[in-house]
C-alpha cells in the first residue's frame, strides 16, 4: 500500500515539474519559440468586451401578444412526441400553444416577478383555460414551479 502512495506522489511531482517547464509566462521569453502545452490564461486583448455576446431579441412589430395563465408539462410527458413530431424533453425551453405556428419563438414574462424566458412552440394544447403550457425548464426560469400556475405575458420575438 505504501508503494502505491509513493508512486502516486512521484507521479504528481513529475507532472507539476513538467507542466512548469512547458508553460511559460507571457512576459518571459524562452529559448524555444513554441511550448509543448499551450498557455490557457487569458491574454490582455481577450477581455469581456471582445467575447461573443448573447443573442439579442426584439419583439416582432404587429406580432402576437397575449396575457393569461401559464402552466407547465407534467413529468409523465418527458420523452413523448409532441404535435410537431419533436420529442419533448423537460430540460428544453419549449412550449405548447393553441394557435401559434410550430417553431415560433416567444418571450414569456412572469408578471408577478418580471422574469422572462424565450421558448419555442413545439406542441398544441387541448381544452384548457391556460394560454400556454411551458416545459419544466421554462417554468423554473420563470420561478413558478411551486405554484403550478402563473399570470404571464406572451410576445412573439425574433433574433436580431
Amino acid at each position: 500500500m505504501k508503494y502505491i502512495q509513493w508512486l502516486t506522489a512521484i507521479a504528481v511531482l513529475c507532472s507539476f515539474t513538467l507542466a512548469g517547464k512547458w508553460i511559460q509566462p507571457r512576459n518571459v521569453q524562452s529559448d524555444n519559440s513554441e511550448s509543448l502545452v499551450p498557455d490557457l490564461r487569458l491574454k490582455h486583448e481577450d477581455s469581456l468586451e471582445t467575447a461573443p455576446k448573447s443573442p439579442e431579441w426584439v419583439v416582432v412589430e404587429n406580432g402576437f401578444n397575449q396575457k393569461g395563465n401559464a402552466s407547465y408539462y407534467a413529468n409523465k410527458f418527458h420523452g413523448r412526441r409532441t404535435s410537431s413530431g419533436a420529442v419533448y424533453h423537460k430540460d428544453s425551453l419549449t412550449a405548447a400553444h393553441k394557435t401559434l405556428k410550430f417553431g415560433t419563438l416567444i418571450r414569456v414574462t412572469n408578471l408577478s416577478n418580471d422574469s422572462s424566458v424565450i421558448v419555442k412552440v413545439t406542441d398544441r394544447m387541448g381544452r384548457t383555460p391556460h394560454v400556454i403550457d411551458l416545459s419544466l425548464a421554462g417554468a423554473k426560469k420563470l420561478n413558478f414551479v411551486r405554484n403550478g400556475i402563473a399570470k404571464v405575458k406572451i410576445e412573439e420575438v425574433k433574433q436580431l
